[in-house]
């Protein structure tokens, strides 16, 4: 794909608000919670790690329990020192 996009006007709805992000080391399969009354059903978590351990397994969210927190699991047990960054939004 190339080109410009070109948008006018106001859009008539919103796509996120309230952000919220943050950092987790990840504990290989075994769940890492973390804490944070920000999230509710309508949440987007999204995942990716951070230098300098590119982690073996996938990073994921495994649970999550509004207004308490989330849990992030890896695919793989040897990921034990991985340091993942997060991104919360809600969805509207």
């Amino acid at each position: 794909m190339s080109g410009t996009i070109t948008m006018q006007g106001t859009p008539p709805f919103t796509v996120v608000k309230n952000a919220y992000a943050g950092t987790a080391t990840l504990n290989g399969t075994t769940a890492v919670s973390v804490a944070t009354t920000a999230i509710d059903a309508n949440s987007l978590v999204l995942v990716t790690p951070q230098p300098p351990v590119a982690p073996v397994g996938g990073a994921y969210v495994a649970s999550i329990t509004p207004g308490v927190g989330f849990t992030l699991k890896s695919n793989s047990a040897s990921d034990t020192a991985v340091v993942v960054a997060w991104y919360l939004v809600d969805a509207v």
